[in-house]
């Protein structure tokens, strides 16, 4: 008996052993999730639950809410509040908006969990304002107001949930169906108390004084066929009549003053001194004075019984009339003549170009204007007599003329100027000399525009030729050059040396000759009819180039300095190193050479320094430091007999052709230079100026004489005629 009352005895204890257990494993801890399915009898089963079971937020903060274990892929979690007044919930965001407890429940197919969430105000406080009102309120008799009020309250806004109005003086003011209705003029304090989720401090109150002020318009009027028409403004124009169109110079306006619907006097006055017109406050007279185009106003002014004043400004704009002038106005620098085109005793009011104003005194123009041929920006002039638009101009800086033509393309700096001829300058018997223009460099070049106007210029040039160098975006058009050379520095050229050899092959000018006529008087050997140096980017359209007699010339042999155009093509070695296919652009180029000759030839240099290096390869002969590839027209490339083209002739500038046993003229072949182009060292080539596929008439093509030219069925180049 005593064993087996021990065993119960021990039975018991085990038991309750086992069950305090059990109680402490199904207790959660504060920060573990809570879950009505927590009491399943499987213990295996992954109960849905959320991050948080319990949340204490302030009014207008948020919190985010979690759900765990549950199928994501098939189950969509429903979030509801119990009391959205206190907190609303939108996918698991909590918002606290009231004061209060609330439970957050989440569904997720059958199983749920809860968050309790505790919402309060903290030690924070609402403030309160009125929309659109400052320290004070002005209202005419006429004219109620409604109060708008609002709530700030942790960052956040909030509509008000009422107002309390309290008007100190309800004679001159009521508050009516949400509005402040004025009664009678005078001032009084209104205090406006906002109502919100029954906070009373003084912060839920605001002040300010309301004015109640008489309903008083004031306007001007002016008498138009016998009538009287308002208006806000008054229109004036420095002259009464311009290019048969009158214009109002004057105006006599009147003052309307209404003082709650009754009208008044009032007063008109100018400003002192004023310089845009002349005022009459006895007639109310305005009169422009014709010398400013500008804004000022007229003031008007009315004081009511109590001594109150009301004033409003009148504007008053004197303007000048400006139409459009009538046919193609050729406009040179600074010699515009007002008085020629505006008549006797004109001042100019204002001068614009591309809306930017342009300085200028009385009876000239002294501001910087643009020009650019027929593409000048439009020009705007106003005068005492009347406005021009010039929009159809042909603009330029410098007519030139035998007398400043060599001092103007002098060399000494960067020229951008628009250059253009109204008559022949020069003649045969007396060219003008060029011989002594410098030597240009990347900074140091004529940048500007020569547009001779169809006209000639007779010159005799020397190394550098006539511009020194065309730089970034010179152009050289509509001229007819007639060249006499002078070779005393062992070389002369056309129009531009461009340079020094070395800077040249690096420096980019992208230049444009343009409809030209050349004629060359006395060529040779080592005169070239445009370059000494071709830099890049030079571009040739419609450009006619006759040599003249050449019998004298040395036939060309691949080793002396004959050329038609160009000493050195600096765009194709270009091309060569860098793929460029951009720089070199030729359309309609025809050349009348008298014999056979290329359009460029590098002559080679004899001498030592980093040029040395080429060698003679598979016996040919070697010669030099450094040699150029030789440039032939795109017709001459018959000379060769059969050819390899190792170029893409039709779509690039140029074609290069690389010497074989059979080619006619191997002599006339020649190398680049080691230091550049490794790919091609030891190849004899020469290059074709074909043009580019998109080109009409693209490349440059060569005859013996002009009637090959004609014969090839070509009788104009640009504008001139040929033969």
């Amino acid at each position: 008996m005593k064993r087996r009352k021990i065993f119960t005895i021990l039975t018991i204890v085990f038991s309750l052993a086992i069950l305090a257990l059990t109680v402490g494993c199904s207790k959660k801890n504060d920060d573990e999730s809570i879950s009505p399915d927590s009491s399943s009898s499987n213990t295996n089963e992954i109960v849905f639950s959320l991050d948080k079971s319990s949340c204490s937020m302030t009014v207008g903060d948020t919190a985010v809410l979690v759900a765990s274990n549950y199928d994501e892929k098939n189950v969509t979690v429903i979030w509801k509040s119990s009391d959205v007044s206190v907190a609303t919930v939108d996918g698991g965001v909590i918002s606290a908006v009231g004061a209060g407890d609330a439970d957050i429940m989440a569904t997720a197919g059958s199983k749920n969990a809860v968050c309790k969430v505790t919402a309060g105000f903290g030690n924070l406080q609402p403030t309160f304002s009125l929309r659109h009102i400052g320290e004070e309120l002005n209202l005419t008799k006429t004219n109620s107001y409604v109060l708008e009020g609002a709530v700030k309250f942790n960052g956040k806004n909030y509509p008000c949930e009422g107002l309390s109005v309290e008007i100190a003086n309800e004679e001159i003011a009521a508050y009516e169906g949400g509005e402040l209705v004025p009664k009678k003029t005078g001032s009084t304090n209104v205090i406006v108390k906002g109502e919100w989720k029954n906070f009373d401090t003084s912060l839920m109150r605001v002040s300010f004084t309301l004015n109640v002020i008489k309903d008083v318009e004031i306007y001007a009027v002016t008498e138009v066929n016998g009538e009287e028409r308002r208006i806000d403004s008054v229109d004036l124009y420095v002259v009464n009549e311009w290019q048969g169109v009158r214009y109002a110079d004057s105006a006599t306006i009147k003052l309307k003053v209404y003082e709650d619907g009754e009208l008044k006097s009032g007063t008109l006055e100018c400003k002192p001194k004023e310089r845009l017109f002349v005022f009459d406050e006895a007639s109310g007279k305005i009169t422009a004075r014709k010398k400013f185009v500008s804004s000022s106003y007229i003031n008007a002014k009315y004081i009511d019984s109590d001594g109150n004043v009301y004033t409003k400004k009148i504007p008053v704009t004197v303007s000048c009339p400006t139409v459009e002038y009538d046919g193609e106005f050729v406009w040179e620098g600074d010699k515009f003549s007002v008085t020629d085109v505006f008549g006797e005793n004109a001042q100019i009011l204002s001068v614009k170009q591309g809306g930017e104003e342009i300085e200028f005194e009385p009876d000239k123009i002294t501001g910087e204007l643009k020009f650019a041929g027929k593409n000048t920006e439009p020009i705007e002039v106003q005068t005492t007599k009347g406005g021009f638009l010039f929009k159809n101009i042909f603009g330029y800086d410098t007519a030139l003329t035998a007398d400043n033509i060599v001092s103007e393309l002098m060399l000494g700096g960067k020229n951008d100027k628009y250059y253009v001829f109204n008559s022949d300058v020069g003649s045969a018997s007396s060219p003008i000399s060029f011989v002594r223009q410098t030597q240009a460099s990347a900074t140091v070049n004529f940048a500007g525009t020569f547009d001779g106007r169809g006209y000639a210029l007779y010159a005799k040039t020397g190394k550098h030729g006539i511009f020194g160098g065309l730089g970034l975006g010179a152009v050289v058009k509509n001229t007819r050059f007639v060249i006499t050379f002078d070779k005393s520095s062992g070389k002369a050229c056309g129009l531009a040396g461009n340079g020094d050899v070395y800077e040249s092959r690096l420096f980019r000018a992208d230049s444009q000759l343009e409809n030209l006529y050349i004629e060359t008087t006395n060529f040779s050997d080592n005169t070239f009819a445009i370059s000494t140096i071709r830099r890049m980017g030079m571009k040739l359209k419609d450009v006619f180039v006759d040599l003249g007699n050449t019998s004298a010339v040395p036939d060309f042999d691949g080793r002396n300095n004959v050329a038609a155009l160009f000493n050195v093509d600096y765009t194709w070695n270009n091309i060569m190193v860098n793929d460029r296919v951009d720089l070199a652009e030729m359309e309609n180029v025809r050349v009348v050479s008298g014999k056979v000759m290329p359009i460029g030839n590098g002559y080679a240099w004899e001498g030592s320094g980093p040029f040395s290096a080429v060698k003679d390869y598979d016996g040919w002969e070697d010669y030099g430091g450094y040699s150029w590839y030789v440039n032939f027209a795109k017709n001459d490339v018959d000379l060769f007999g059969f050819v390899n083209h190792s170029g893409a002739e039709g779509s690039v500038p140029y074609t290069r052709i690389t010497a074989t046993d059979s080619t006619n003229h191997k002599d006339w072949f020649k190398w680049i230079c080691v230091n550049y182009v490794t790919d091609f060292v030891g190849e004899k080539c020469i290059t074709v100026y074909y043009g580019g596929i998109d080109i009409a008439d693209g490349g440059i093509y060569r005859y013996d004489t002009i009637n090959d030219l004609e014969s090839d069925g070509v009788t104009t180049v640009g504008t001139w005629n040929i033969g």
